[in-house]
């Protein structure tokens, strides 16, 4: 159990304008009931959205060379603000050459 009082998380990062669309994870999700949006901002971390992979690890990696966020394509590839980038048509297609080794 989490306790709602203690959980904090500020959102932010709703001012980037380039590259274009890119949106809050907490934004663009649809949650229920109201009284959980703390858990939702504490789970998201202040994740962001793009359009595709490139401007995810632009976000993530370029945009402020003093911090790192984690960002996730629409095509699912997902960059860490560690470093770590997963899942994606990168992904699929290393999964894929596996199974054609075989």
């Amino acid at each position: 159990r989490l306790c709602l009082d203690v959980i904090n998380r500020q959102e932010g990062l709703r001012n980037i304008k380039e590259p274009k669309n890119v949106k809050l994870l907490y934004d663009v999700l649809n949650y229920s009931p109201p009284d959980i949006k703390r858990v939702v901002l504490f789970a998201t971390n202040n994740a962001l959205v793009c359009d595709t992979p490139e401007d995810a690890m632009k976000v993530a990696y370029e945009i402020e060379p003093q911090n790192r966020y984690d960002a996730v394509a629409l095509d699912g590839t997902f960059y860490q603000k560690s470093g770590i980038m997963s899942g994606g048509s990168l992904d699929l297609a290393r999964k894929a050459k596996r199974w054609d080794d075989k």
